[in-house]
């Protein structure tokens, strides 16, 4: 197993070939999901999102990018917090859109329960949590090279 950050996994470069999110913490490495075009093309640059868990010393702009989930069940192992209000809200654009997300649960690992790795969050004024949207952060887990 060929763990790398996400600065250095060339996307472009892999997208033949499998690359596996995974746990971010040595005694878990869990898969999380598969790197898929389509997770790919989901890829959001969120300002003021709330803090994760940073596995390299990252200071450039990427530090803020998160793919956008929009369905739990793509997920092969995801866990999520209790709900809270507590939660500095972000600035999430999309296709020149921005998008107002209230969040509702901080994401973790399902097996080590350790995180936060990323966010769930409705739009607007939606409270049917079937809706919830998932911003997982790009450099909060590690990605398996096969």
């Amino acid at each position: 197993m060929t763990l790398q950050h996400f600065k250095e996994v060339d996307a472009n470069k892999n997208t033949d070939s499998s690359i596996i999110i995974r746990c971010p913490f040595d005694s878990c490495n869990t898969r999380i999901i598969m790197l898929s075009d389509k997770l790919l093309s989901n890829k959001l640059n969120i300002q003021n999102s709330p803090d994760m868990v940073q596995i390299s010393d990252n200071t450039d702009s990427k530090a803020n990018e998160f793919f956008k989930i929009n369905d739990v069940w793509d997920f092969d192992n995801i866990g999520v917090s209790r709900p809270s209000d507590d939660i500095k809200q972000p600035i999430i654009e999309e296709n020149n859109k921005v998008l107002n997300i209230k969040i509702e649960r901080l994401l973790i690992c399902s097996e080590c329960d350790k995180g936060p790795i990323g966010f769930a969050g409705l739009e607007e004024d939606d409270t049917d949590v079937k809706n919830l949207k998932y911003f997982l952060s790009c450099n909060s887990v590690l990605y398996d090279i096969k």
